[in-house]
């Protein structure tokens, strides 16, 4: 559960991180097409947007591996959907399904 919190936060402070490198970036392109610095600024802002987003994903799918497992270290309950689903022959209908349409006498 600690290590679900965490990732929350470390995933927030990614999300801000990103909005302040797309200003950086955005700030950037507009001193350069007015000609107040060389495209190397442009080109680094834009560099660092990439990283920042590339490590905000990267923490996104670490905060839903955490929370996978601590959905599996409370019981899950998909485990057993999924055996039952995958053992059951392509084609096949749901028990739910087929006693849904059987008529009841």
């Amino acid at each position: 559960m600690v290590g679900s919190q965490k990732k929350r936060e470390e995933a927030e402070a990614q999300v801000r991180r990103v909005r302040a490198l797309r200003d950086y970036a955005r700030l950037s392109r507009l001193r350069f097409d007015n000609g107040v610095v060389s495209y190397i600024e442009v080109l680094f802002a834009e560099n660092e947007l990439f990283a920042a987003e590339l490590t905000a994903v990267n923490t996104q799918a670490e905060r839903y591996a955490q929370l996978i497992n601590v959905y599996k270290a409370m019981g899950g309950g998909w485990v057993d959907q999924a055996d039952r689903l995958a053992t059951r022959p392509q084609g096949a209908a749901a028990p739910e399904a087929a006693s849904k349409e059987a008529p009841e006498n």
